[in-house]
């Protein structure tokens, strides 16, 4: 008899686990009603009203972060476009030096080399 008590408490539980999970809490198609609804005979009115403000205020928030990741991005392209139009000079002048010794490099193998 005990058995039966516990097995049937286990599956209560599961039965109510299982049906919290399955449930929609917020959202378009959850069922509810609002005191505003009673009057008009309309059971889901104002949670429409209320879900479509929630969704439309996070349109709106995502559209205010996206405008403020474009911002930030197309400053951080404005400062690497800066920073390489300030290095081209020096890097220029790096890779004439680079060359010079390179032919001088050259010359000396060519000098230091014994005649056969």
């Amino acid at each position: 008899m005990n058995k039966i008590i516990i097995y049937s408490l286990i599956l209560l539980f599961l039965y109510l686990i299982i049906q919290h999970f399955l449930t929609t809490k917020e959202g378009l198609e959850s069922n509810c009603t609002t005191p505003s609804d009673a009057g008009n005979g309309n059971s889901d009115g104002g949670c429409k009203r209320v879900a479509t403000q929630q969704n439309s205020q996070a349109a709106q928030f995502t559209k205010r972060k996206m405008a403020i990741a474009k911002k930030t991005i197309t400053d951080l392209m404005n400062k690497v476009s800066k920073l390489i139009q300030t290095e081209k000079i020096p890097t220029n002048q790096n890779t004439k030096g680079i060359e010079t010794n390179l032919t001088n490099v050259g010359k000396m193998k060519q000098a230091i080399t014994p005649d056969k």
